[in-house]
C-alpha cells in the first residue's frame, strides 16, 4: 500500500512540473509575439462574429513575405460561414495593400489553400520525407482582379 502512496505523489509532482512548464512556455511565446508585434515583425489577424472572436491569423515578415504558420476557426461557427477562408481573404487583402508580394500559408496540403491562388513550392526534405509549402503570390493574385469587394475587418474583425 505505500508503494501506492509514493507512487501517486511521484506522478502528482511530475504532473505540476509539467503544467508549471506549459505556463512558462506560453509566457514566453505571448512575449514573443508582443516584441514581434512592436517591431512590425508580426501581424494578428482577427474575424468577430456574435460578439466573439471566430477565427484567428498569426504571420511573420519577413522581407516583402508573410508567413502564417499559426490560424485557426471557430468549429462551433456553421461551415457553411467559412470563417476561416473569410480572414484568409481579408489577411491577403491587408497583404495587397501593405505592398507584400507573398502570402506563404506554409507546409501542409489543405483543400482551402488552392481556392486562394496557392501554388506548391518544395522547399526541401525533412527526415527523408519531401516537404512543400503552399503559398500565395499576390502580385498574381492583384493582376487577376484582386480579391472580392466588400470585405472589411473593421466591420467586426481587425488587424493588431
Amino acid at each position: 500500500m505505500p508503494y501506492l502512496v509514493v507512487y501517486a505523489l511521484v506522478l502528482a509532482l511530475v504532473w505540476l512540473l509539467y503544467v508549471r512548464r506549459q505556463r512558462r512556455i506560453q509566457r514566453e511565446h505571448a512575449r514573443q509575439l508582443r516584441e514581434s508585434l512592436e517591431a512590425g515583425l508580426a501581424r494578428v489577424f482577427t474575424l468577430h462574429a456574435e460578439g466573439r472572436c471566430v477565427a484567428f491569423n498569426v504571420g511573420f515578415v519577413l522581407g516583402d513575405a508573410i508567413r502564417m504558420p499559426y490560424l485557426a476557426h471557430d468549429a462551433t461557427m456553421p461551415g457553411s460561414y467559412s470563417v476561416g477562408l473569410i480572414n484568409n481573404l481579408l489577411a491577403i487583402e491587408h497583404c495587397l495593400q501593405s505592398g507584400l508580394k507573398e502570402f506563404d500559408l506554409t507546409r501542409g496540403s489543405e483543400g482551402y489553400k488552392s481556392l486562394l491562388g496557392g501554388e506548391a513550392r518544395h522547399h526541401g526534405r525533412a527526415f527523408g520525407l519531401g516537404f512543400a509549402r503552399i503559398r500565395v503570390v499576390l502580385a498574381d493574385v492583384r493582376g487577376h482582379g484582386g480579391l472580392p469587394g466588400g470585405a472589411d475587418h473593421g466591420a467586426g474583425g481587425g488587424l493588431v
